[in-house]
């Protein structure tokens, strides 16, 4: 994951540059360049997301997807698209606000048609149906 994600989801950026050293020097993660680290397992990852309370993980992605869509760019939206939708659809459920909802309906639109234009003719399904 690249530290351009986090900045934009995290406030503290001392705090999230101490975290990642000391889950480095821990060997949680690898740091692969100035800017991006890769879990050192897949079950660090998957321990590290068990953390988060079943209860609360619908409520953290739709914040995560929210921060993301509010702090990026639209020349930047094209790469973060589908990770932004994700984590938004992870949490719309919690979403009451109809404008909100439409914003997320509309994401999904445009990462179905990008889904689509890339042949990945199931994720686009997937993704023009839940922005139905």
């Amino acid at each position: 994951f690249s530290t351009m994600v986090l900045d934009k989801i995290q406030k503290d950026l001392d705090f999230e540059d101490s975290i990642l050293n000391s889950c480095v020097q821990f060997g949680f993660l690898q740091k692969e360049s100035s800017n991006q680290y890769v879990w050192a397992h897949d079950q660090i990852q998957q321990a590290a997301y068990d953390l988060i309370p079943l209860a609360k993980r619908e409520s953290f992605h739709l914040l995560v997807g929210t921060r993301l869509f509010i702090s990026t760019s639209p020349s930047e939206l094209e790469n973060m698209l589908f990770f932004i939708v994700d984590n938004m659809n992870r949490g719309s459920k919690l979403v009451d606000d109809q404008d909100q909802l439409y914003e997320i309906s509309q994401l999904n639109l445009e990462a179905g048609e990008k889904a689509l234009s890339s042949s990945a003719f199931h994720s686009a399904a997937k993704y023009l149906m839940t922005g139905l």
